[in-house]
């Protein structure tokens, strides 16, 4: 893990056992160790999902390239890796089907868009670029109750599992 003044960089190869140990690594470094329990789920539940999408649908046998600083109350990421660009080249839109239509996968990019902010994607050089930001507080008259972004989250992106239904529940 490298330190460049405020920016925390980490390399690593891209498949789903080194993303899992990146993901752990970083969170136990600072800024991320320091946050409160919702600002630290929405920034792992985000970095796992744009993670293992790169390994999933990049490129199984690259490297990746995380980024992260500390800006006023969001943290700001890149993520970098050589893998395939993005389908036309841009973001999915992350709109959730109809649940009868609803595929295995295909929940991150609703999960992605409902938790992270000001999310851009450009490719150069044969290089993907993602930037995002993950805010500290959660905007409101309110604060949130400590379960506040969970129930957020689970309004927006986790409509999926109400429109599904337990899966484990007896028809």
């Amino acid at each position: 893990m490298r330190r460049d003044g405020g920016e925390i960089g980490l390399a690593f190869d891209s498949n789903l056992l080194a993303v899992r140990a990146a993901l752990r690594r970083l969170l136990d470094t600072p800024p991320l160790d320091g946050l409160d329990e919702e600002a630290r789920w929405r920034a792992e539940l985000v970095l796992a999902e744009v993670l293992n999408n790169v390994v999933e649908h990049g490129q199984p046998r690259g490297r990746i390239a995380v980024r992260l600083r500390l800006e006023g109350e969001a943290l700001a990421f890149r993520i970098s890796d050589h893998g395939l660009p993005l389908p036309h080249g841009r973001l999915p839109e992350g709109v959730l089907s109809a649940p009868a239509t609803l595929p295995e996968g295909g929940f991150g990019w609703p999960l992605i868009r409902a938790l992270a902010s000001d999310l851009e994607y450009r490719r150069a050089e044969g290089v993907n670029h993602l930037s995002f930001r993950i805010g500290l507080v959660c905007p409101g008259p309110e604060p949130p109750r400590r379960d506040g972004l969970r129930q957020a989250a689970a309004g927006k992106a986790g409509a999926v599992a109400a429109a599904l239904g337990n899966p484990f529940q007896a028809p």
